[in-house]
């Protein structure tokens, strides 16, 4: 868990770099979020905790981030288009100029590659980069929504499972605020 929390840190960071740096730190992140899925509470509960996580809401999100970790590992392909760019706010930061962050969409599933997608059905299990209930989970509960939204919901999801996993104290103050800001190229002239 503490891992997830520093990989859900960085990527707060990397929205003020580029969609390359988000990109590399949610895949971060969704790895993160496959070990504690597969290799901690499934490995220990199994079957129990596998229904579990297919009937919670929040259970059905970890599962859709398994296809972003698994395409992001194992796909022949680099998707560029992940993350989709949607809101932008201002970043005041005293000595290194003002910068910006952007709120990052999941991309929707009908615009993913067909790489990432597309199971074939004679290819063994060890091939398939998600599972059927994976890619599902992915179109009805991650798709589209705003990805730190995800995240932050993956982390409740087994932080619900134990209590023991939620942090004692908050993590250090974030080193940067935000503010709302206009993206001068977006706004049209209107003459009277």
């Amino acid at each position: 868990m503490r891992e997830l929390r520093r990989a859900v840190e960085a990527y707060w960071y990397a929205t003020m770099e580029d969609p390359e740096a988000a990109a590399l730190e949610i895949r971060r992140v969704a790895t993160a979020v496959n070990v504690l899925d597969e290799a901690v509470f499934q490995n220990a509960f199994g079957d129990t905790y596998k229904k579990h996580r297919a009937q919670d809401p929040l259970g059905k999100v970890v599962m859709g981030l398994e296809l972003i970790r698994n395409c992001e590992e194992h796909s022949p392909v680099l998707y560029g288009d992940l993350l989709v760019g949607g809101t932008v706010f201002g970043v005041p930061m005293r000595y290194r100029g003002d910068r910006t962050r952007s709120v990052y969409r999941w991309a929707r599933y009908a615009d993913m590659p067909t790489d990432y997608v597309e199971l074939e059905p004679s290819a063994p299990v060890s091939q398939k980069r998600a599972r059927g209930e994976a890619q599902d989970a992915y179109r009805k509960e991650v798709a589209d929504r705003p990805v730190i939204d995800t995240v932050f919901d993956a982390m409740r999801f087994f932080q619900e499972l134990d209590p023991r996993l939620v942090a004692d104290a908050p993590p250090a103050v974030l080193r940067w605020a935000f503010a709302e800001t206009v993206d001068a190229e977006a706004l049209v002239e209107v003459r009277i």
